[in-house]
C-alpha cells in the first residue's frame, strides 16, 4: 500500500517478465475499490469503478470496447476487495467459524456470484480461509481460493484462479 491506501499489484510469469498491473484505490467502502487492471499480454485494459448503488465496468480490448454495470450494495465485494472484506468479517469468520456469504463482483465480467467464506484450521499461527461460490454446481466447475493471514491480518499467500490471462500453456490458477 501506498501512503494514500492506493495498492498496486504487479503480476510476473514464471520468468519474471512483467504481465500485468493492478491498482487499486479505496473512495467508498474497502470492499469496493476502484480498479485499473492492464494485462500487458493481451493488451486488454479494464476499469471498474463503484458509484454508489451500481458499479461500471469497462473492458477495452484491441478489437472493442465494452462497459456494463451490475448493481452494488454492501454485500458485494468487488475484485480484490475480498482482503478488506475478510478482514471485516474476521472475528465472526475466526471465533464462530460460520461462512460469510457475499456477492462477487468479477473484473471483466457482467456478472456477479454468490460466494462463501469459511475459516479453516489455522497452521503454525496463521489464519486459513477458503472461498468458493455458494451453489454447489458452480462448486464443481470454480477451483477455490485458498488465503493465509499472518498475525496481523496481513493477506500472506493467495491460492486460485486467476483473472489474469496467462501465456500459452500456463495454467490460470496461481499461487502468490
Amino acid at each position: 500500500y501506498l501512503s494514500d491506501q492506493t495498492h498496486i499489484i504487479r503480476y510476473f510469469d514464471a520468468s519474471l517478465n512483467l504481465i500485468a498491473l493492478k491498482m487499486l484505490t479505496y473512495e467508498s467502502l474497502p470492499q469496493h475499490p476502484t480498479i485499473e487492471q492492464r494485462d500487458l499480454l493481451t493488451k486488454t485494459n479494464i476499469s471498474i469503478r463503484p458509484n454508489g448503488d451500481e458499479v461500471t465496468q469497462t473492458v477495452d480490448t484491441a478489437t472493442s470496447t465494452d462497459s456494463f454495470s451490475t448493481p452494488l450494495d454492501a454485500n458485494t465485494v468487488i475484485d480484490a476487495g475480498f482482503d478488506a472484506y475478510i478482514r471485516s468479517q474476521w472475528d465472526d469468520l475466526v471465533r464462530d467459524r460460520k461462512p460469510a456469504v457475499f456477492k462477487f463482483a468479477i473484473a471483466g465480467r457482467d456478472m456477479t456470484i454468490r460466494m462463501r467464506v469459511k475459516s479453516l484450521a489455522p497452521v503454525h499461527g496463521d489464519k486459513r480461509f477458503v472461498v468458493e461460490p455458494k451453489n454447489w454446481v458452480l462448486r464443481q466447475l470454480v477451483p477455490q481460493i485458498r488465503l493465509t493471514y499472518d498475525e496481523n491480518k496481513r493477506l500472506a499467500e493467495y491460492q486460485g484462479f486467476s483473472n489474469i490471462a496467462p501465456a500459452v500453456d500456463e495454467s490460470r490458477t496461481v499461487s502468490i
